[in-house]
């Protein structure tokens, strides 16, 4: 079944620039990648998912969240839809996007379309900048995003 049309996406990148390849999602969302994306999309880099995002998230069409995971051996990105937990699991300080879904559910009645696009990193290590492998992942992570922002009609 094709997803429906989307007209306003919403790109964050999260993580942490100090642990090495956890910068990942930060830099996808980076200034080139915003203007990789098209100039319908906005993008966020912010070091956690918490519930100040609802109401950002609420008035998308399309959420695609950016985070890094470790290396698994298997393909350089990774894409799983998300839907809205089926109970807001709210902690003291971050929320998984799940959560932040139905969180956004119950305060504004709706959800968009969310997708996790998660590039493979390697060395998670202190450090400010992204091994190798991660740069590379960078650049193929902002295509996925680029296919899926194309799929949607969120462009």
């Amino acid at each position: 079944m094709a997803d429906p049309p989307v007209t306003t996406a919403l790109v964050v990148g999260f993580g942490s620039s100090l642990r090495g390849d956890d910068g990942l999602g930060l830099a996808v969302v980076g200034e080139q990648g915003t203007e990789s994306f098209g100039a319908g999309v906005t993008t966020l880099a912010v070091p956690q998912l918490d519930i100040t995002l609802a109401p950002v998230i609420a008035e998308s069409e399309l959420v695609i969240f950016v985070d890094a995971r470790p290396d698994d051996g298997g393909e350089m990105v990774l894409v799983r839809e998300l839907a809205p937990a089926p109970r807001a699991a709210l902690g003291s300080h971050t929320l998984d996007g799940p959560a932040l879904l139905r969180l956004t559910l119950d305060c504004y009645g709706r959800a968009p379309l969310c997708y996790l696009v998660l590039p493979r990193g390697v060395d998670f290590g202190i450090g400010t900048t992204l091994s190798e492998p991660a740069q590379a992942a960078v650049e193929a992570a902002r295509e996925v995003i680029r296919e899926i922002i194309g799929r949607t009609g969120a462009s």
